[in-house]
């Protein structure tokens, strides 16, 4: 499925579900890798949902009032995740934490859109 990320720009809140039957959508970091959506742990390798995408592959997010099914894709080059970093750090702002760039580092994935589902619950 092709969709054009950069419309969630302004957006400052998406959730995932990365295993829909025994989670609860969370609010979660996101930022862009060129023109790809990616998302990243705040709380590094503990986070629990997380750990749910590194084992399902796939999930849910909810944004802009839709919901839409995903492929997570680990990404483990320092080039992408120092543009996710930055991206991430522009769109913070004044809020940006430098402390958080240890746990985001390990965490980053990419987002595949595979469908719509329709109308979110978020």
């Amino acid at each position: 499925m092709e969709i054009d990320v950069k419309k969630f720009s302004k957006i400052q809140d998406i959730y995932i579900s990365p295993d829909p039957q025994e989670h609860r959508p969370a609010w979660i970091w996101f930022a862009y890798i060129d023109d790809d959506l990616a998302v990243a742990a705040g709380r590094g390798t503990a986070s629990s949902w997380w750990n749910s995408a590194m084992i399902s592959k796939k999930g849910q997010v909810h944004i802009d009032g839709k919901a839409y099914q995903v492929e997570f894709e680990p990404v483990t080059d320092k080039v992408s995740i120092d543009k996710f970093i930055d991206s991430y750090r522009q769109r913070s702002g004044y809020s940006w934490d430098p402390a958080w760039e240890k746990n985001f580092r390990p965490t980053v994935m990419r987002l595949k859109f595979l469908e719509e589902l329709g109308r979110s619950t978020r």
